[in-house]
């Protein structure tokens, strides 16, 4: 009878511990990722955010800078995000 109660008691704590993990959150799949945008030079000094290989750009005057902005979305078309220092520059295509 023993041996029974004690069978019992390790069958309910098991389903207790597998019912508290099966009501979790599921990790989230869906992380931010951070990727570099570069300001690609348009028409006069304005200047589009875009992801590239910088090797295949010249850096030329007018826009912000040719140096990468990391975030997980590109910044606004013509605008310089907070904290990013600019230099007049854009990339263009070779």
């Amino acid at each position: 009878m023993k041996t029974l109660k004690i069978a019992v008691a390790a069958l309910i704590i098991a389903g207790g511990t597998l019912g508290a993990f099966a009501f979790t959150k599921a990790e989230k799949s869906d992380k931010k990722v951070l990727n570099t945008y570069y300001p690609v030079k348009t028409a006069g000094s304005s200047f589009t955010w875009q992801q590239l290989n910088p090797a295949d750009y010249e850096c030329v005057s007018g826009g912000a800078a040719c140096a990468g902005y990391i975030a997980t979305s590109p910044p606004a078309d013509n605008t310089i995000p907070t904290g990013y220092t600019t230099t007049n520059h854009a990339l263009q295509p070779k």
